[in-house]
């Protein structure tokens, strides 16, 4: 590196002109700037798009410029697409979070490097090696800025290279060795007691003098040097490091240090020490002789977007990847039996996967649905379906519009994820649903003061709300306090708490529901269905024999036409059931508790099933099921006397006689 440094802090995806680049950096040569903007383009670090964007957050091609660099245009902006830091010769560039909207220095170190080391956790979790290169193919160059950091990193932990010798001493502090000792010496019988004026002793001593210990003083004296120049050093909280002057060619030829490692990696089986060697090796390969030093040099991400939903995850409890049994010992999930969920299922595996039919044959994908986190709170009986979306959403008042927010198809997928959950929902009868995507705060001067999640409005969809006379609770818009998601990220420290003592309590029950919908309680109304005769035979049955205090009931909801079946919402709206079959001579009759669920056939004979109920053959492909609770048998003469005639009940049908009807009360 030379001996001026340039170097400056750059927002992620906040856009700068040339000029800007230029005078931040304080580059008087254009030539100089253009080069570096045309390197960080290649490598999808920088983008070229049009100026005077209100959405910076979600370019399309149409946004984006691929000519050349022109330094004259004022019609060209450049955006950072990254976070982390740049090295290109003397070219120093630290991109901090986008969440950062103050300028000052001390400010955005410090989120710089939270964000670093969240980053460095992230990758941690997926292995376990230094990244050495950069790019792929004709692009891949040496990172010597992040080999440099593990380096010192790795010094300050575990110190220098060590091979030890093994010394053999007389009277030593060391080991005993009491085989030599008892070999090699004339022993004294005292007392009945053998004693051995002279003993062996073993210790092990650094050799100051291995080669593998001053090859590494060698190359950490140069990442250190370089790392100050750049002030890099005071950004990640460094001591530089000073051993004796020495240079690469001092230990040899670059074929002959690289064979030096290599035999000693083979004599090598401490996973630490080998770790080391290679990373000594890639240096002394790519940096021997080298005077220009003008690689591309990389410490971050294109993709912090990835590092955010991780550390959202991580903090909230996500159990996604949770099997139902371990949930129920864990007692986030009430130990029921006789459900329709097999307790050997992870709760992503409960989403459904689309069912193609192609040339009259059923063929399943293996993909589906998948949320980023599902946290339970099994206190207040909260089912929670988050999103991280790694979005700056800005409100525009004056015009009514939102920019740089999730689109369309993010907003349909959330709502999905909860439609997918409902029958889990009222299987463990969950009283509180919270669907949420989380958002990074913007960074504010007083953080102290500021709420580490807050409450900002909610998202609305008619099409995906409302659907089998349900209403799903809108999308809940919730602002992370980011040093408060990375700091405990970082720290492994689960923070469900937090959340559920937030303001993400607005979540909404069924009962809010159904009143925003302007649909009442249930009214004093009962609902008039129809049992198939198997089924009512078996329900008639149970209710004599096992005196069941709960039955169940269930109609058609969409045909294999895909085609729905009409009711009365005015009958789902009802208090009490009346059912009734081929047989007019009696009925049942019951209250109406439960909630309305939706099974497809084969959900539907594994919940009747679970129930004792056997059911062979089904005509639809979807139906509609609620329980009956307090079943009786009466007379069809009983209802006669009440002034409830059967027939005519029967032929308010709506589509089909066999329909739910409803009988209004006084």
């Amino acid at each position: 590196m030379g001996n001026n440094v340039y170097s400056a802090f750059f927002r992620e995806q906040h856009p700068y002109n040339f000029d800007e680049i230029k005078d931040s950096l304080k580059i008087s040569d254009d030539g100089l700037v253009k080069d570096l903007i045309r390197t960080m383009k290649s490598y999808n670090i920088l983008r070229a798009c049009k100026s005077g964007l209100q959405d910076y957050e979600n370019l399309s091609d149409q946004d984006l410029i691929f000519a050349d660099v022109k330094t004259d245009s004022i019609d060209t902006v450049f955006v950072f697409k990254f976070v982390g830091i740049v090295l290109l010769g003397n070219v120093v560039i630290k991109c901090y979070p986008k969440y950062v909207d103050i300028d000052e220095t001390k400010v955005k170190e410090e989120s710089l490097i939270l964000a670093l080391k969240a980053l460095e956790k992230y990758n941690t979790n997926k292995t376990q090696d230094v990244s050495l290169y950069n790019g792929d193919d004709d692009k891949k160059q040496f990172n010597k800025l992040e080999v440099a950091l593990f380096l010192l990193h790795d010094y300050f932990i575990h110190d220098l290279y060590t091979n030890q010798e093994e010394i053999i001493e007389i009277n030593g502090e060391g080991e005993y060795l009491f085989d030599k000792t008892v070999e090699q010496n004339m022993a004294i019988m005292q007392d009945g007691a053998i004693y051995y004026v002279e003993i062996f002793t073993r210790c092990n001593l650094d050799n100051d003098s291995d080669y593998f210990r001053q090859l590494h003083k060698c190359i950490l004296n140069e990442c250190s040097s370089d790392l100050e120049k750049t002030g890099l050093l005071d950004i990640f909280g460094l001591s530089s490091v000073e051993f004796a002057e020495s240079k690469l060619e001092d230990f040899g030829e670059k074929e002959y240090i690289l064979n030096r490692i290599s035999s000693e990696l083979g004599n090598q089986f401490i996973t630490h020490r080998q770790t080391l060697l290679k990373t000594l090796y890639a240096f002394v390969e790519s940096e021997y002789g080298n005077d220009t030093n003008l690689n591309l040099e990389l410490l971050g991400t294109t993709s912090f977007n990835l590092v955010w939903e991780k550390a959202c995850a991580e903090i909230f409890g996500n159990v996604l990847d949770t099997k139902i049994r371990d949930l129920k010992k864990q007692g986030k999930l009430p130990d029921i039996t006789n459900t329709i969920f097999d307790d050997k299922q992870k709760i992503i595996d409960l989403i459904e996967k689309a069912r193609w039919e192609i040339n009259d044959k059923a063929l399943e994908t293996t993909e589906t649905l998948e949320p980023d986190i599902i946290t339970i709170d099994s206190d207040s009986k909260g089912f929670y379906i988050l999103d991280g979306k790694y979005y700056m959403i800005t409100p525009k008042e004056e015009s009514n519009k939102i920019y740089n927010q999730p689109g369309i198809q993010d907003v349909v997928k959330q709502f999905a994820y909860q439609k997918a959950y409902q029958n889990f929902i009222q299987e463990y009868n969950f009283r509180k649903i919270g669907n949420a995507f989380l958002f990074p705060q913007k960074y504010s001067v007083s953080e102290e003061k500021k709420k580490n999640i807050i409450f900002s409005g909610t998202v609305q969809l008619d099409l995906m709300q409302y659907y089998a006379f349900k209403l799903l609770a809108p999308i809940q818009v919730l602002e992370l306090n980011a040093k408060f998601v990375f700091e405990n990220y970082i720290t492994n420290t689960n923070r469900e708490d937090e959340l559920f003592s937030s303001d993400m309590i607005r979540s909404i029950n069924e009962e809010t529901i159904f009143e925003e919908v302007g649909l009442k309680e249930k009214a004093d109304n009962s609902m008039f269905g129809f049992f198939k005769p198997d089924h009512y035979a078996q329900v008639v049955r149970k209710i004599k024999d096992e005196q069941v205090n709960r039955i169940p009931f269930y109609f058609y909801a969409f045909g294999n036409n895909n085609k729905q079946y009409a009711i009365s919402p005015k009958a789902l709206d009802s208090k009490f059931f009346i059912g009734y079959s081929m047989k007019n001579d009696e009925l049942v009759i019951g209250d109406i508790k439960s909630d309305i669920k939706v099974f497809g056939r084969n959900s539907l004979k594994q919940v009747l099933l679970n129930r004792g109920y056997t059911k062979e053959s089904f005509g639809a492909k979807t139906y509609y099921y609620l329980e009956i609770s307090n079943p009786k048998i009466i007379s069809t003469s009983e209802l006669s006397k009440a002034g409830l005639d059967i027939n005519s009940i029967k032929n308010n049908a709506i589509i089909t006689n066999f329909a739910p009807k409803v009988i209004e009360h006084e």
